[in-house]
């Protein structure tokens, strides 16, 4: 003999319409979370935007004062004064630099670039010196020519690496716009 299993009839059962309410909440559970997860990677995709943007108005504000000096020359005439202004803001430069550089290392070589127009600017600032002190002052305007010239070299340096940003965050707020579509 073996135990009879009794059967309930299907008008006793529950009904399991309530599944499909469960299912469809869990579904809309996941589209939340889904769209929250997205809406806070685009928010950090902006937030570190603004950063590096920041950081490289502080590389270009440092680069602009250190080509300040051999311009101001011209007027102050006081080129101890003017190589002092150089040497202290050298090292608000290459903090600037070394800030960015550690913020974007996967563009080593375009701050390598921005880091080589630095140097050929303020050598050029030096000439601009040695040539005042010397009493050339055509020779020093020459070599003021040549600097402005490394310093928009340099500017523009920047701005690439910018613009090379941007680009690689705009693909990734892009790449996730395709997810939420």
């Amino acid at each position: 003999m073996s135990p009879e299993v009794p059967t309930v009839p299907a008008s006793e059962r529950p009904p399991r319409w309530h599944l499909l309410y469960f299912l469809l909440a869990a579904f809309d559970i996941c589209t939340v979370c889904v769209g929250l997860f997205l809406s806070h990677r685009l928010v950090s995709i902006h937030i570190e935007s603004l950063d590096i943007g920041q950081e490289l108005a502080d590389l270009r504000s440092a680069a602009g004062r250190l080509n300040a000096p051999g311009n101001d020359l011209f007027d102050s005439r006081d080129v101890s004064r003017e190589r002092a202004r150089i040497e202290h803001g050298r090292g608000s430069f290459e903090r600037a630099l070394a800030v960015v550089s550690a913020r974007l290392p996967e563009h080593g070589s375009d701050l390598g670039g921005i880091e080589a127009n630095m140097r050929a600017m303020l050598a050029e600032t030096e000439e601009i010196f040695a040539a005042f002190e010397a009493g050339q002052d055509h020779a020093a305007g020459a070599h003021m020519a040549s600097m402005d010239r490394c310093y928009a070299a340099l500017s523009q340096a920047i701005t690439d690496v910018r613009a090379a940003v941007s680009r690689a965050q705009f693909a990734q707020a892009e790449s996730l716009a395709r997810i939420e579509h």
